[in-house]
């Protein structure tokens, strides 16, 4: 039997993405088209797509593990519009951020062969690796020129990085008594770090900051969202998943901002 409770997380980020949607269309008529608006509507309407295909396929076969299916390619065409809406906003001169990008790149490579470990989905999580490694590359110089992070923050979170991707590669390695621990060392630390880009997101739109900062950071707490939820299950995937779809509303209400000057 069906139970909606179950479900609930997932219809309540339907009916998320279906208001930003319809929010999107009001935003075009009264501010005209732009390529940033265009871009965010495919990435919000993939994303939707997305969870309508898991909640269909998990109400019909209930426990089944997914299979390569349409709900990746949703996530893919996601990341590459998330880039696309991001892109013209670095303008045509831009700091490279060659340091900051070649951390992203580790990183996301670092990512890549944790997925594969996990699920051995060699082709999928290379596909994902490279889509959602241009998004991040493309956000990680976007917050560069905005200057969202001094240095010592840079560093911080370089550090975060390291730590989570070694405490996930002990689980691997240390005795089953002590997997435990690593998990929520990594649990901990990707929770304090979605924490603190929320809070300077939410921060920057109550201010009425610079629409680009507030962007970076609303877009900031997109991809950390989703490097949280492809590294949890059970509740830690349920909560990252949730601030996904609160990370659309902030990018909504950044992007407004944007085409609206």
């Amino acid at each position: 039997m069906i139970s909606l409770f179950e479900y609930t997380p997932t219809i309540t980020c339907i009916i998320i993405l279906i208001f930003i949607m319809i929010c999107l269309y009001h935003t075009g008529l009264k501010a005209g088209r732009s390529v940033e608006l265009v871009s965010f509507t495919f990435a919000t309407a993939a994303m939707l797509l997305s969870l309508l295909y898991w909640l269909a396929f998990d109400i019909l076969y209930p426990g089944q593990r997914m299979p390569f299916a349409a709900n990746e390619i949703a996530e893919w065409a996601m990341f590459l519009s998330f880039a696309s809406t991001l892109k013209p906003m670095l303008g045509e001169f831009y700091d490279n951020a060659r340091f900051q990008v070649a951390g992203a790149v580790i990183f996301m490579i670092s990512n890549v062969i944790l997925w594969i470990a996990w699920s051995g989905e060699w082709l999928q999580d290379i596909i994902t690796g490279l889509t959602f490694g241009y998004f991040v590359i493309t956000l990680v110089r976007l917050m560069k020129n905005t200057d969202v992070l001094k240095k010592r923050l840079w560093i911080i979170l370089g550090i975060i990085c390291v730590l989570i991707i070694a405490s996930c590669v002990a689980t691997f390695i240390v005795p089953e008594s002590l997997k435990s621990l690593h998990d929520k060392i990594a649990y901990f630390l990707l929770f304090i770090a979605e924490l603190y880009f929320v809070l300077r997101t939410l921060i920057c739109l109550y201010r009425k900051s610079d629409p680009k900062v507030c962007m970076s950071l609303s877009a900031a707490t997109a991809a950390w969202s989703i490097i949280f939820m492809y590294m949890s299950s059970g509740v830690y995937y349920t909560v990252a998943y949730i601030f996904l779809q609160v990370s659309f509303l902030f990018i909504f209400l950044s992007l407004r901002r944007v085409v609206e000057r």
